[in-house]
């Protein structure tokens, strides 16, 4: 039995590779064909593979974004998601980046309301890990303006976006 699962992480780490590289040449649908097959050689149930998941999953999502398949990023990022929900070990940051990801994504789509409660809750991971006065979370405000701002709810684009300032000019 051992030496089928090492066969497996064989297959699975030469999609990996062969992915990354099928990105460098800019084919992305080879790119997520591999990184899809190293994921079906990824077993869900082990703890040791739950961050390898996530990552593959997210390097799905991030190309079908660039290939402007918006729904499918979506489920992709959904699955990452359940995965985050089951390992309180995932460090704040991937938990930080998942929701700025997937609020862009939801704000693309126009689901605004979606969209709102991811962003605010990166930028609520963003103040935690950071602190309520650092310079980066002017990204965190400004994702958050530009939402209200795309979304004909300028009153209160505006609080974000002065907030925004407000860190960039104490950073100086």
């Amino acid at each position: 039995m051992f030496w089928k699962r090492d066969r497996e992480t064989k297959r699975r780490d030469g999609h990996i590779a062969a992915a990354h590289s099928r990105i460098q040449q800019g084919n992305l649908p080879e790119a997520e064909y591999h990184f899809e097959e190293a994921l079906a050689l990824t077993h869900p149930t082990s703890a040791t593979t739950a961050r390898l998941r996530f990552n593959l999953l997210t390097n799905v999502a991030n190309i079908r974004i660039a290939r402007q398949d918006l729904r499918g990023a979506t489920i992709v990022l959904t699955e990452a998601f359940e995965i985050l929900g089951r390992d309180p070990s995932f460090p704040p940051d991937l938990r930080l980046q998942y929701h700025l990801n997937l609020g862009q994504l939801l704000k693309y789509r126009s689901e605004y309301r979606e969209s709102e409660a991811h962003l605010t809750l990166a930028l609520d991971i963003a103040e935690s890990i950071y602190g309520r006065q650092d310079p980066r979370l002017a990204r965190h405000l400004n994702h958050l303006g530009m939402l209200h701002a795309d979304a004909a709810t300028p009153e209160k684009a505006e609080p974000f976006f002065r907030r925004a300032l407000t860190a960039v000019e104490t950073w100086r």
